[in-house]
């Protein structure tokens, strides 16, 4: 009876954001999740740790600290351990991508390996709706489109996907910076039939 009783989560929430607005999540131990456009999480506390499952997109999380309950949040096979700290996860195709602000977290990649890590001034910068970049390739930067747009964007050429950007994106309206993303690479934009947007070399 004791090991069934220990094994009940003793809080749950499941929650996702649209792709129009950013959600914030007050956990019951004072923690905080703000969730970006698009992402889903599924939070279990137990008695003597509490999970946090991110199945889909990025999360900034503000971890109150608790030495007897440690914080761990998986996202697919990896997982991130915290006591307590101000962080942002990422889950993307090309890994996971864990960006620390304060404090510092532990984290097992599993098979999916690590991304790319951010600069910390662009650490959650997406929760003020401005994304900040500095010198990002355009192939990073075209995933973070797919991401904001909720459609595909490619880039067609190794060469052009290795080229640097740096600017800023309002994540509320992704259409309009890629409509000036030929001012600032020598990029054409075409959309395929099924919604797919190409990026090619002008």
């Amino acid at each position: 009876l004791g090991t069934s009783w220990y094994a009940q989560p003793t809080y749950q929430l499941n929650a996702s954001a649209d792709q129009q607005q950013l959600r914030t999540l007050q956990l019951q131990d004072g923690s905080e999740v703000v969730l970006n456009l698009g992402a889903q999480v599924h939070v279990r506390y137990f008695r003597d740790r509490r999970e946090v499952e991110l199945s889909a997109g990025e999360a900034f999380f503000s971890v109150s600290p608790d030495a007897t309950k440690p914080f761990l949040i998986s996202v697919g096979d990896a997982e991130v351990r915290v006591v307590g700290t101000r962080f942002n996860v990422r889950r993307s195709d090309q890994g996971v991508a864990v960006a620390v602000e304060q404090g510092t977290v532990q984290v097992d990649p599993g098979t999916q390996g690590l991304a790319p890590q951010l600069p910390t001034n662009e650490i959650g910068s997406w929760r003020t709706g401005m994304l900040i970049f500095r010198d990002r390739s355009l192939g990073e930067l075209a995933q973070e489109l797919s991401r904001y747009l909720d459609r595909p964007v490619l880039v067609g050429d190794a060469q052009l996907a290795a080229k640097r950007v740096s600017g800023s994106l309002d994540i509320h309206q992704p259409e309009l910076f890629l409509q000036a993303l030929p001012l600032l690479l020598p990029v054409q934009i075409s959309r395929t039939d099924d919604g797919r947007v190409m990026l090619q070399p002008r």
